[in-house]
């Protein structure tokens, strides 16, 4: 099976470069998703040929190819802006055919592009948020968005939620709640044990603030360590909160790795419970340090024992979890690699969407056969 991804995903060793050099990168757990996507269905021995759109301008650093990484230049010019889909195409186009399309429903320049391929090809809508979480997102960009996906033949997507959000509950689809892989290690500035983490979007409206106030008031003997990106925190003077900015990949698992706790503090909210699945909990199960989390009602069915859930707020929670040493008691631990392994697994998750695919593509070829003979 050929199969063509279309993503604004980079290849890993570029993503740390360009990172490194302090680029505005985007978004980790999108970056990171992608790439375990990708790889988990180059495990299957399918072709798959990545079509990637680079999502910030690399200052004329260029790009180049490289295995079944194949790009785009971030357009910085009125030209290139105008142009983007028609180059698109005709890169998709010359490194093809494919059997599958599969395009990151977010950018709608990837949408539009992935349906020029409809006749030819079955088009698969990537699901992994609503377009109205975005930051800034227009009414017009949340419409092409939409209108892409309802045109696509199939969806993957991260939630029975956002089937509902984009209207694909009807037509195939596959649900998943993410991937796992391999962890490596990295060196770190902090002793194991000695501080608590969180890695991840640093938006008000996930927590991060709910989690530095909890801190400050029940004193913790632990650092408080915290990597992340969207936004620039408030400044505090506490010294033992240490912002560490954005992060590696393998830089952000080994702190997860050698943490004395990993903490979620995004607030219950209905929408997002039902729609976004908060990445970072996959990979704090998959470190087997506990977790401490607030509600999410998918997560928590799966791993009812696994993760500490908090009952009412951080606050409430540290306050009953810290003893006279202002030491963390009474975590449950985290035994869950196993069970991950066989629900997100890359090989595991990439076989089970290949499957998919041939599924779709066969149910595509009877279609085809009904209808000429009629």
């Amino acid at each position: 099976m050929k199969i063509l991804y279309l993503t604004t995903s980079i290849e890993e060793t570029n993503y740390d470069y360009f990172l490194g050099k302090s680029f505005p990168v985007g978004n980790p757990s999108n970056q990171n998703f992608h790439s375990k996507m990708i790889r988990a269905l180059a495990l299957t021995g399918a072709e798959v040929t990545v079509l990637s759109l680079v999502p910030f301008s690399t200052q004329g650093k260029k790009i180049v190819d490289h295995g079944n990484y194949h790009y785009i230049e971030h357009p910085d010019h009125l030209l290139d802006k105008v142009f983007l889909e028609k180059s698109l195409f005709l890169r998709a186009k010359e490194l093809g055919p494919y059997d599958s399309v599969i395009f990151d429903s977010l950018n709608r320049h990837l949408g539009k592009v992935a349906l020029r391929f409809h006749s030819k090809s079955e088009i698969v809508a990537l699901l992994t948020d609503n377009p109205k979480n975005l930051t800034n997102a227009k009414k017009g960009y949340v419409k092409e968005i939409l209108g892409n996906v309802s045109k696509a033949d199939a969806s993957i997507a991260l939630s029975e939620g956002l089937l509902e959000t984009f209207s694909m509950v009807n037509k195939p689809h596959w649900v998943t709640e993410g991937i796992i892989e391999e962890r490596g290690d990295a060196p770190i500035d902090f002793l194991d044990g000695s501080y608590l983490y969180f890695g991840g979007a640093l938006l008000p409206r996930y927590g991060i603030y709910d989690l530095i106030k909890a801190y400050e008031k029940t004193k913790p003997d632990y650092d408080l360590v915290i990597a992340g990106h969207g936004a620039s925190l408030e400044p505090f003077n506490n010294p033992r909160i240490k912002f560490v900015g954005q992060v590696s990949k393998q830089t952000n698992y080994a702190l997860q790795a050698h943490a004395a706790a990993l903490i979620n503090p995004r607030p219950y909210d209905l929408h997002l419970d039902a729609e976004s699945v908060p990445s970072k909990m996959l990979e704090y199960l998959a470190s087997g340090k506990p977790v401490i989390s607030t509600l999410h009602s998918k997560l928590k069915e799966l791993f009812p024992e696994e993760v500490n859930w908090v009952d009412g707020t951080l606050l409430d929670f540290f306050t009953t979890h810290l003893d006279e040493n202002r030491k963390l008691i009474g975590l449950k631990e985290n035994h869950s690699q196993q069970k991950l392994e066989e629900l997100y697994g890359l090989k595991t998750q990439g076989q089970r969407i290949y499957s998919f695919l041939q599924d779709l593509s066969s149910l595509s070829k009877e279609s085809i056969t009904l209808e000429n003979s009629k």
